[in-house]
């Protein structure tokens, strides 16, 4: 946009001439009044401060260049008067214009450089505001250089404080960074790092540059609403820049973990603006899986190797009880190898995958789960004491899309349960609203316990459509069958249960218990007419458990 990179109304200098002679500058003052500094990259990324055009110039401009603190010039006082800054990188949506002034600091007679700038970034607004030490302190050895900037990009806030030791390369010191705002992977604009999503967060870590590896240490604050530690290193000096990471969390929130796969925290949930919006219309909409786009290209900015170990987890119902897991990132594919979540004295264990190599993005997951116990399911309830049994199998699934809503549409794969030796509250079936007529169409007893001799069945998932004609649960009453199938494209239900009487009961009513409607809030009702109480002769027999467990459970 403008002729000349740096240009002013005047410009006052003395200059020493003995120190020429020993190769130094020495400037005992500098004023610069009106100075328009303007820096900018153009679309095909060629910066009008580069000499790719002058090797000549490039060649003296690289040997004027000062390497180390020492060889900068000495200014004795420098004065900048109303100086305007432009900076413009086309390629990454980058425009700000700003004031820059020098100011007497309030703890030293040196004058301090400042600079406020205000401007857009990638569509949203950015402000900066710096405060950097003297030329003399730039120059002193032996003195570190006070740093203190505060950026503001859309609602992400960063601040930097401190103090480095090399401000050339920016090397050892003691710096604070500050990071707060809606959502974490609104930094990679202003960072470059390829951050996941997350609800609101705020982290403070030290920061620190070794060559081409920067080393952000002592991290500390919270994701949303769990706690998070660890540390960050970052290389540069690769052909592709890598990340390795190790987080720890001494109480993980499940639930903040949802936007990593497109899911926003649940109502009453520390969630940002827009990710509220999405719960909103999930719920009006009465939809489980969101179709918020996935930026998959993120993928192929970083490789990443990065452990999560959570020693407690928060489940929002659910019996989590701690969570470890490693996320690979290799060439645009994230690996999530070993993941395993302890549930209910069992676990989850297996490994997930997002795929964005092709231009179509996969996501695959393969999960063994064993030894989970039912009650623990229903430990805030009234019913835990009515609830008992073990329960394993195994999930195997794999989908196409950009979202989670269409990864889940176009899914194919397997799942299988089987559980041993529980038992059932019938409490449950009436408070999940049956009366107690149309309880007995599961079960007859007089006992609010009913045991479970066993349990199991298989699912396939095939074009979004997760189906099964034959789950059986086997009490000491009755033999309880369950067939019917979800549309994970559709978002609904339609399941039905039958019961067949093991005893001879007065009263039964032959009906199916139909369960259908949206996925997110199904509907429990009767089916197949109205039903007519009538005698049941109880010819229903026990299950070979062993078979159930076997044709269940195998490939």
């Amino acid at each position: 946009e403008r002729d000349a990179m740096l240009e002013a109304e005047e410009i006052v200098a003395s200059v020493e001439l003995r120190p020429l002679l020993r190769g130094s500058v020495v400037l005992p003052r500098l004023q610069l009044t009106r100075p328009r500094v303007a820096v900018e990259i153009n679309a095909e990324g060629v910066s009008n401060w580069s000499f790719r055009e002058n090797p000549v110039a490039a060649t003296a401009a690289e040997a004027a260049a000062p390497d180390e603190r020492g060889e900068v010039p000495v200014i004795g006082d420098l004065d900048i008067v109303d100086g305007t800054l432009l900076y413009r990188d086309m390629p990454r949506e980058v425009r700000l214009e700003g004031k820059v002034h020098s100011v007497t600091g309030e703890a030293e007679a040196a004058r301090q450089v400042r600079l406020e700038a205000d401007g857009q970034l990638a569509g949203k607004p950015l402000r900066v505001r710096f405060v950097g030490g003297s030329v003399l302190h730039l120059r002193d050895e032996d003195k570190p250089y006070p740093v203190d900037l505060d950026l503001r990009y859309g609602q992400t806030e960063l601040t930097a404080r401190g103090a480095v030791v090399d401000p050339l390369r920016f090397g050892s010191g003691s710096v604070t960074l500050r990071l707060k705002g809606p959502d974490l992977s609104d930094v990679f604009p202003i960072l470059g790092i390829p951050a996941p999503p997350t609800p609101p967060y705020e982290l403070t870590m030290a920061l620190s540059r070794d060559g081409a590896v920067w080393h952000a240490t002592d991290m500390k604050g919270r994701v949303g609403d769990s706690d998070l530690a660890g540390e960050v290193v970052i290389d540069y000096g690769r052909e592709k820049p890598f990340l390795k990471a190790s987080l720890q969390s001494k109480r993980l929130d499940f639930d903040d973990l949802g936007p990593l796969v497109g899911l926003p925290p649940k109502r009453g949930e520390t969630a940002s603006a827009e990710q509220v919006a999405i719960a909103q219309a999930l719920e009006q909409n009465k939809k489980v899986f969101p179709d918020k786009p996935v930026n998959a290209k993120l993928l192929h900015v970083m490789d990443m190797d990065v452990t999560l170990d959570a020693a407690s987890v928060q489940g929002d119902g659910l019996p989590i009880d701690s969570l470890n897991a490693r996320v690979v990132v290799d060439n645009g594919r994230a690996l999530v190898k070993p993941l395993k979540f302890g549930v209910g004295g069992g676990a989850f264990e297996g490994e997930m995958a997002f795929n964005a190599r092709d231009q179509l993005p996969s996501a695959a997951a393969r999960l063994a789960f064993h030894d989970i116990e039912l009650k623990e399911f229903f430990r805030e309830s009234r019913f835990v004491q009515q609830m008992g049994g073990r329960f394993a199998g195994r999930i195997d699934i794999l989908g196409t899309g950009n979202s989670l809503a269409q990864i889940m549409a176009t899914s194919k794969g397997k799942s299988a349960i089987v559980m041993h030796e529980g038992s059932v509250s019938h409490l449950l079936i009436e408070g999940a609203g049956l009366d107690i007529a149309e309880a007995l169409v599961l079960l007859v007893t007089k006992d609010n316990r009913i045991p479970i001799r066993c349990g199991g069945g298989r699912f396939v998932i095939d074009k979004g459509v997760m189906s099964t004609d034959r789950f059986i649960l086997d009490t000491t009453d009755s033999v309880v069958y369950v067939q019917g199938s979800v549309s994970l494209a559709e978002q609904t239900l339609a399941i039905d249960v039958d019961a067949q009487s093991k005893d001879f009961s007065l009263l039964d009513l032959k009906s199916t218990v139909a369960v259908k409607g949206p996925l997110a809030d199904p509907g429990l009702g009767l089916g197949r007419g109205v039903p007519i109480p009538f005698i049941e002769l109880g010819t229903a027999k026990d299950i070979d458990c062993d078979w159930l467990t076997a044709t269940s459970l195998q490939e």
